[in-house]
């Protein structure tokens, strides 16, 4: 796949965002934005929530000790769910990074994909509500009094802009920017990390752009546009830096009843290693993985 044409604008032309839609602040806009399509919703609060609230920040929960307790959370709801049988000791930490690492695509892919707009991207300000029994994200937060105020969008946009959205100077712009930001994140995890369990290159970079592909191509399944998300996450990923920057391998599926879209992983999650009937379709560890196709 290959990055649009530079182009002033990109009005999401062929389908309409979902939810508020642009215009107004990114807060009220993700708002009305619906689960769809296998996309959780993101949502905007003010301020940093207290312990009380359930949310942590991702700063806080990867902090000296508090990953290493997440961690030892999902060993145990694994070895509960095994009857007792202990993982493999690495599945735990692949599934924390991992987790991680989608809860970053979600907070920028799911603006950025319905609504064209690109939050400022930083671990203290996105936030996971975890469930039980694994310590799983249930659900993720952009946090900020004003909320709009840091946000990118299209140049065109002139409602967000009073909302107080920032332009970017195009749409690549604004893709690019959004995938810098992942990427400044996603070196920010790489040195907080601290699980002592050795965690190769792709494993730390796989999971993110696999998520990237997931999240952009849900966003755009649920806006009624399904090669419009794939092209997405083409021109996100191949605009981004180094060692994200990479072709997207999201691409089309018509099996009935699916979401349109499927991907081939770059990266293990180790779900086989609990069960392996939990083998994924595209894992490369067990099958040789396909060539991307190009969107249409």
């Amino acid at each position: 796949m290959s990055p649009s044409p530079r182009t002033a604008a990109d009005p999401l032309t062929g389908s309409a965002p979902v939810g508020g839609g642009a215009g107004t602040s990114l807060a009220d806009a993700l708002d009305g934005v619906a689960v769809a399509a296998g996309l959780r919703a993101v949502r905007v609060l003010d301020g940093v929530p207290g312990p009380a609230s359930g949310w942590t920040t991702l700063a806080a929960a990867l902090a000296p000790g508090a990953v290493e307790r997440w961690v030892a959370t999902t060993d145990a709801g694994l070895a509960a769910w095994r009857g007792g049988r202990p993982a493999p000791r690495q599945v735990a930490p692949t599934y924390v990074l991992g987790w991680v690492l989608d809860a970053l695509a979600q907070a920028g892919g799911t603006p950025y994909g319905l609504l064209r707009r690109a939050p400022a991207l930083d671990l203290g300000r996105v936030a996971v509500r975890r469930a039980r029994p694994l310590g799983q994200p249930a659900a993720v937060a952009l946090l900020g009094a004003g909320a709009g105020a840091s946000a990118r969008c299209l140049p065109g946009d002139a409602a967000a802009v009073r909302a107080g959205d920032r332009p970017a100077d195009d749409a690549d712009h604004l893709a690019a920017l959004l995938g810098a930001d992942l990427v400044a994140c996603a070196r920010r995890v790489e040195a907080l990390w601290a699980p002592r369990v050795r965690v190769g290159s792709l494993q730390r970079w796989g999971p993110l752009a696999d998520a990237l592909d997931s999240v952009l191509a849900s966003a755009g399944a649920a806006r009624g546009d399904v090669p419009g998300g794939l092209r997405d996450a083409a021109r996100v990923l191949a605009l981004a830096p180094e060692p994200l920057g990479r072709p997207a391998r999201a691409r089309p599926d018509a099996t009935p009843g699916g979401p349109g879209w499927t991907r081939d992983r770059r990266s293990c999650c180790f779900a086989h290693a609990v069960d392996p009937a939990l083998v994924c379709r595209t894992c490369p560890r067990l099958s040789a993985p396909r060539a991307p196709a190009t969107a249409p």
